[in-house]
C-alpha cells in the first residue's frame, strides 16, 4: 500500500473514532475481559495489567488470543495451558517469567504468535516449544537468555520469525548444532542484537537458514568491520538487511559486494559520514535505502546509480547542497525523505527527471524559496511537506505544475509577502496545513477538491478563523464542503507516514 493510501486511511480511522464508537460484547471473568467477535465461536482475552502472579485456571476454551502481558507471572506449567487447543496468538511480555516447564505449550497445535519477550528467561531448553508446529513468529527479546539447547526450535517447522535480541548469549553458553538442515527451513525473518556472539557463531547459525529473507541486525558494530553483512548476503533468498545503531562510520567499497539480490537496506542511526562511491554498485535491485540519522554532509555519489531506487530516506542528517544531476537517473522514485537537514536552496533542475515521486518531505530545513523549483515537473506529486522551514516570499504560480497534489503543509510563518494566488494550479489538492498568519481567503481561489484546512495553533486569527472560515470559504462556489478542524496536536503526527512504518 503507498504511503498516501496509508495517511489518508488513517484519517478516516481517526475521524471514525471521533463520531462512531462501535462496540463488542465484553464480558469479565475473574481476572480477565473477555471479547467476543461478529463470530461467537472465538473470543480473545485479555488479561493485561491485572498485577496476576499466575495464569487464571478459567481461560475459556475457545479463546483464539489471550494477552497476559504486564503482570506478575514468575513460571508457567503444562497445566497453565491446558486444554486451549484454538489458541493462535499468546502474549507473556512484560512478566518476571523465569522458568517453562517443558510441554508447557503441546496443547496449543494452532499457536501462530507468541510474545515472551521482556522477561528474566536465562535458558531455552530442549522441549520448550514442544508441540508448536505451527508457530510462525517467536519473540524471546529483552530476557537474560545465556543457553540454547542445539534443537530448541526443531519443532518450529514453518518459523518465519525469531527475535532474540538483547540477551546474554556467549559463545560459551550457546550451541548451534543442526543435524537435521531443513528444520529453519521455513524461517524467513531473523532479528539478533546485541548479543556477544562470536563470528563463526553467528555465521553457523546464518548458514542454517536457507530461505531467510530478512535479517535485522542492531548493535554489533564490532562484527560489521569482519564482514558479518556479506556473509548474510550470500543468502540467495535474502532480501531486506537492516543495520542499525552499530557505530558505522564509513561504507566501504567490499561490506555490501554480495548483496546484489537485496530489494531493502536500512542503515539508520548509526554515524555513517561517508560512502565510496562504489559501494552500492552490486545493488541492481535495491528499491529502499534508508539512511536516516546520520552524519552525511554530502549526498552519497554511489546512489546516483540506483535506477530501481523507489523509497530513499536521508532525514536527520547534515546535508546542506542539492545539486542537479544527482536525482536524474533514480526515475523509480516514488518516496524522498529529505527533512532535518541544512538544506538551504533548491535550484530549480534539481527534480527533473524524477517524473514518479508522490511523496516528497522537506520539512526542518533552511530553504527560503521555490522559483521554479517545481515549474513543469513533479505532476504526480500527492504528498509535500513544507513545515517548519524559513520561506520568505510565497510567489503566485511556486506551485502551479503541482496537479496531483492532495496534501500539502506549508509554513508561512517567516513569509514577508504572500502572492493572491499562491496556490493556484493544486487543483486535486484535498488537505491543507497552514502555518502562519500572513495569509488572506483570496489566497485559496481554486482549491476545488479542499475538504480538510487545519490552521496554526498559535494564530492570532485562530478564533476569527474557526469561527468564520466555513461561512466565508463556502462563497466561493467551487468549494463544496469546508470542514476547519482544530487539532494542531494530533494531525501532524498521522499524516506524515514514516517510509518503515
Amino acid at each position: 500500500m503507498l504511503a498516501t493510501e496509508r495517511v489518508l486511511l488513517l484519517l478516516v480511522s481517526l475521524l471514525s473514532s471521533l463520531f462512531h464508537c462501535e462496540h463488542s460484547l465484553a464480558f469479565s471473568l475473574k481476572n480477565c475481559t473477555i471479547l467476543y467477535s461478529e463470530n461467537s465461536n472465538n473470543v480473545s482475552v485479555t488479561c493485561a495489567e491485572h498485577h496476576l502472579t499466575a495464569i487464571p485456571d478459567d481461560i475459556p476454551g475457545n479463546a483464539v488470543s489471550l494477552n497476559l502481558s504486564s503482570n506478575d507471572i514468575s513460571n508457567i506449567s503444562r497445566m497453565d495451558l491446558g486444554g486451549l487447543s484454538k489458541l493462535e496468538a499468546l502474549y507473556v511480555k512484560n512478566n518476571w517469567i523465569l522458568q517453562i516447564d517443558d510441554g508447557t505449550f503441546v496443547d496449543l497445535v494452532e499457536l501462530k504468535v507468541l510474545d515472551l519477550g521482556e522477561n528474566l528467561l536465562t535458558a531455552l531448553t530442549k522441549n520448550m516449544f514442544q508441540g508448536l508446529s505451527k508457530l510462525e513468529t517467536i519473540s524471546l527479546n529483552n530476557n537474560v537468555i545465556s543457553f540454547t539447547s542445539p534443537v530448541v526450535f526443531q519443532p518450529l517447522v514453518i518459523l518465519h520469525l525469531v527475535d532474540l535480541s538483547n540477551n546474554y548469549l556467549l559463545d560459551s553458553d550457546i550451541e548451534w548444532e543442526v543435524s537435521n538442515k531443513t528444520f529453519l527451513r521455513s524461517l524467513t525473518r531473523l532479528h539478533m542484537s546485541e548479543t556477544s556472539l562470536s563470528f563463526e557463531v553467528y555465521r553457523a547459525i546464518l548458514q542454517t537458514a536457507y530461505s531467510l529473507q530478512e535479517f535485522q541486525m542492531d548493535n554489533i558494530k564490532k562484527w560489521i568491520d569482519d564482514g558479518l553483512i556479506d556473509v548474510a548476503c550470500q543468502i540467495p533468498s535474502l532480501r531486506t538487511v537492516d543495520v542499525r545503531n552499530s557505530e558505522i562510520h564509513n561504507i566501504t567499497e567490499h561490506m555490501l559486494q554480495s548483496c546484489s539480490n537485496l530489494t531493502e537496506l536500512n542503515l539508520s542511526f548509526n554515524n555513517i559520514n561517508s560512502m565510496a562511491d562504489n559501494a552500492l554498485q552490486s545493488m541492481t535491485q535495491l528499491r529502499s535505502l534508508i539512511l536516516q540519522n546520520n552524519e552525511l554532509s554530502e549526498l552519497p555519489v554511489a546512489v546516483q546509480r540506483l535506477t530501481t531506487l523507489e523509497v530513499y530516506d536521508l532525514s536527520i542528517n547534515d546535508i546542506s547542497e542539492l545539486y542537479c544531476p544527482y536525482f536524474w537517473n533514480l526515475t523509480s522514485l516514488t518516496i524522498l525523505d529529505l527533512s532535518h537537514n541544512q538544506i538551504s536552496y533548491v535550484s530549480e533542475c534539481v527534480f527533473q527527471n524524477v517524473n514518479n515521486l508522490k511523496i516528497l518531505n522537506l520539512e526542518n530545513n533552511k530553504i527560503m524559496s521555490f522559483i521554479d523549483t517545481f515549474k513543469d515537473k513533479l505532476q504526480t506529486l500527492e504528498f509535500l511537506n513544507l513545515r517548519n522551514i524559513d520561506i520568505m516570499n510565497f510567489i503566485q504560480g511556486d506551485f502551479h505544475s503541482l496537479s496531483s497534489l492532495q496534501y500539502l503543509y506549508i509554513d508561512l510563518d517567516e513569509c514577508d509577502s504572500v502572492d493572491e494566488g499562491g496556490f493556484e494550479g493544486l487543483d486535486n489538492l484535498q488537505i491543507l496545513y497552514l502555518l502562519g498568519d500572513n495569509y488572506f481567503y483570496d489566497h485559496f481561489s481554486g482549491l476545488s477538491n479542499l475538504n480538510t484546512l487545519i490552521l496554526n495553533e498559535n494564530s492570532h486569527r485562530l478564533q476569527r478563523d474557526v469561527t468564520h472560515c466555513k461561512l466565508v470559504l463556502t462563497k466561493i462556489r467551487v468549494y463544496t464542503t469546508v470542514f476547519c478542524f482544530v487539532l494542531f496536536k494530533i494531525l501532524p503526527h498521522y499524516l506524515y507516514t514514516n517510509t518503515n512504518g
